[in-house]
């Protein structure tokens, strides 16, 4: 029983050994999405803060203004928070790389 067993686990190490880089291929596919959805994120953050930036530029209206001014915040705020996130990518990227 015990040879039953360690040829077991010896065709279980060549099957791991085999399968192994699959599962890498795909964990690096679902970063690189991750990666460009992040990108694609900042990149409308960052036109909706210009959006925002534009229109309070031609308010007139004190209530528009003060609207503007809130979607100005508003758009800031998202625009810091992603750029927050990929540096945290990018340091973690870096930190695995090293490893």
């Amino acid at each position: 029983m015990d040879k039953s067993i360690r040829k077991e686990s010896i065709l279980f190490d060549k099957l791991r050994t085999r399968i192994s880089p699959i599962f890498q291929k795909k964990k690096e596919d679902t970063v690189s999405a991750e990666k460009k959805q992040l990108l694609s994120e900042i990149e409308a953050a960052l036109s909706d803060l210009r959006y925002a930036r534009s229109c309070f530029a031609d308010a007139r209206d004190p209530e528009i203004i003060e609207a503007c001014i809130f979607e100005i915040k508003s758009a800031e705020a998202r625009y810091s928070y992603l750029l927050r996130k990929a540096k945290l990518m990018a340091a973690y990227d870096k930190k695995m790389s090293v490893s």
